[in-house]
């Protein structure tokens, strides 16, 4: 999560969407006093960054004593109780991705990192191509929800309250897109290499059977919906907000917003 006071943004950083390149981006667009969560694992190029300050992103409740850390996959309430009314008119900024795709990409992530999700009982990754599909049908099929599953994070009651969302497949004309309607600094750009990238195969051989593809439009219907991904090879439709997004986002805030919350670095 970003938020830019100095550019009055909030970023949303969903899962398996580059989010971490979107977040170092924009993050050239933030300085002392803006809201930068950080990045786990930790990134050298943000860590390095003397201008930025994580402490910005931990708040303390005056009267009851209690913590709250803007993390980087917070979803928007967490901005909107932390600050309230002070961010009511920043910019939402959000990022989206073919679901099928991202459902691969959260697959080999998951193998590689908690293997246990994946592999059950297994010690090893098999090397069948018809034994990594047979795994990867029950990871599709799972009632676990994924973390891919973000709508909730940037929408209230099934309506998206971003400004605006990047496509990954689209990803550096959406984002120039947006740098151009904030009126963003020329170096928020895109790092030359992804970050977090090269874990899953560029060609992966999986495939969807139609219990998996019909897996996928139910728990992905809103993403497909709004973003026009009708089938695993899509690549999406520009974005459009709803056209009272104003009033769902001011119903969003008077749900959300709460009193009490002050930067605990200033304690």
């Amino acid at each position: 999560m970003i938020i830019s006071h100095s550019h009055k943004f909030i970023f949303i950083k969903t899962m398996k969407t580059a989010g971490t390149s979107l977040e170092l981006a924009l993050s050239h667009a933030c300085g002392s006093q803006d809201i930068v969560a950080r990045i786990r694992p930790a990134e050298p190029s943000l860590e390095a960054r003397a201008d930025i300050d994580f402490r910005n992103a931990n708040f303390h409740h005056r009267k009851q004593g209690t913590k709250l850390t803007l993390r980087q996959h917070s979803p928007l309430f967490r901005a909107v109780q932390a600050l309230g009314p002070a961010i009511a008119d920043y910019r939402i900024i959000t990022s989206e991705r073919n679901p099928w795709r991202k459902l691969v990409s959260s697959f080999f992530w998951k193998l590689r990192d908690t293997p246990e999700q994946i592999l059950g009982d297994q010690t090893e990754a098999p090397e069948d191509p018809q034994a990594l599909q047979a795994l990867f049908r029950r990871f599709v099929l799972s009632p676990v929800p994924d973390p891919s599953e973000a709508f909730e994070m940037y929408s209230h009651g099934g309506i998206v309250l971003a400004d605006h969302v990047i496509r990954f497949e689209h990803i550096a004309e959406d984002l120039s897109d947006t740098v151009h309607a904030l009126d963003l600094p020329t170096d928020v750009r895109l790092p030359e290499k992804p970050a977090k990238g090269g874990i899953a195969p560029k060609n992966p051989d999986l495939s969807f059977d139609d219990d998996m593809d019909a897996t996928v439009r139910r728990r992905f219907a809103r993403e497909i919906a709004w973003f026009g991904y009708a089938g695993p090879d899509a690549t999406g439709q520009a974005y459009t907000p709803h056209p009272n997004i104003s009033d769902w986002r001011a119903h969003y805030w008077q749900k959300h917003s709460q009193t009490g919350w002050v930067p605990k670095r200033n304690r």
